[in-house]
């Protein structure tokens, strides 16, 4: 029996250290996978904030904007200790093919300050020039706010709406307006719960 002992000393260690390598690649994947989604994220953000600028990420559920099985993703820009805007994603938009990953940015008084396509899969050369990558479309939401908007503002110009249509892309066109100008409303709502939501240690 005792010679089996240093065996069996010698088998827990391994493991004991296959479960550590185990546990600190996991760490790492995540911390690897927020830090891009952060990234992507801060794109959205208005980038003229004067002095440091750090933030933060947080999860909440919002199925208006994600759909029912997604979390949604907030990362809030701070500056001075003060929260001067908030990205937000997925936030999903009716696409022709399929749906559109957006990442809205929205200021602290409620001024989209960028849209960013994080996932398409619109036709070549029509509606895949919503991508920021394409086009220059999505310029159009910066700046906006929603207080100086209609309902009936938040649609393409020939409804009688503000916004430019992507030529022969009128029904992607229509679904990130419509998404943009619902994450602005849910904003305006629930603005307290995003700023004021802990980050778990």
């Amino acid at each position: 029996m005792k010679h089996f002992l240093p065996l069996l000393i010698l088998v827990l260690i391994v493991i004991g250290c296959l479960l550590l390598v185990d546990k600190l690649t996991v760490e790492r994947l995540r911390e690897n996978r927020l830090q891009h989604l952060q990234t992507l994220l801060s794109a959205a953000l208005d980038n003229s904030v004067q002095g440091p600028v750090d933030g933060d990420l947080i999860t909440i559920s919002e199925p208006q904007l994600t759909g029912a099985n997604n979390l949604l993703y907030i990362y809030r820009q701070r500056s001075g200790g003060t929260i001067t805007a908030i990205a937000l994603y997925p936030v999903v938009a009716r696409g022709y093919r399929r749906p559109i990953e957006l990442a809205v940015g929205i200021s602290a008084d409620n001024r989209i300050t960028g849209v960013r396509v994080i996932d398409q899969d619109e036709t070549p050369g029509l509606g895949d020039r919503v991508d920021q990558s394409r086009s220059d479309w999505l310029q159009q939401f910066t700046g906006v706010a929603l207080e100086a908007m209609q309902p009936g503002d938040w649609a393409v110009s020939h409804d009688q709406g503000k916004f430019d249509a992507l030529s022969g892309a009128t029904i992607t066109s229509r679904g990130v307006i419509n998404a943009v100008h619902k994450t602005a409303e849910i904003h305006a709502i629930r603005k307290e719960t995003f700023y004021s939501y802990n980050v778990s240690p």
